[in-house]
């Protein structure tokens, strides 16, 4: 379990930007990420395409079947990777596509184990815990982007992200 002393307890800010979503914007927010980054799909049907690419790729994932037969997935991605896949996300039927920025150190499985991507608040918890510095929030059905970010890294990356739309 990761532990902090409590002198670098992180306080989360959170902030969302109104707009268009669109591939070219995530493409943008992506080359902000670092060389590897957790990409979490929910509530994604087991059938749709981007599903079946994940489960076929070499990249590392895991899944949990939801109460309704659709999926969540978790997935190590890098930006050759969401290059290949952004234009799928638009397609599938997915509820929310989230992206963790992780600090270079933290592992996959550290992240499962201490964030529990699946609970109900897991950004706030993925930046108390300092297993992330910013996750970047779109629920497919808003054109509305949520951000939760620490007071460091996280919003410095936030403000670069605020100079690309």
């Amino acid at each position: 379990m990761l532990r902090r002393n409590n002198d670098q307890k992180k306080k989360v800010k959170q902030a969302f930007i109104d707009g268009d979503v669109s591939t070219k914007l995530l493409t943008k927010i992506i080359k902000l990420a670092p060389s590897f980054f957790f990409l979490e799909i929910c509530n994604i049907c087991k059938n749709d395409e981007l599903t079946k690419i994940i489960t076929n790729s070499k990249q590392t994932y895991a899944s949990l079947i939801t109460k309704n037969e659709n999926t969540d997935i978790v997935i190590v991605a890098n930006n050759d990777f969401f290059n290949i896949s952004v234009n799928l996300l638009f397609k599938s039927l997915c509820e929310t596509i989230v992206i963790y920025f992780p600090f270079e150190n933290i592992t996959f499985q550290q992240f499962l184990y201490n964030c529990e991507p699946y609970s109900n608040n897991p950004q706030k918890s993925a930046i108390i815990k300092g297993l992330c510095y910013m996750i970047c929030t779109w629920v497919t059905n808003e054109n509305r982007l949520y951000f939760h970010f620490d007071n460091f890294k996280g919003i410095e990356t936030f403000e670069k992200i605020k100079t690309l739309i």
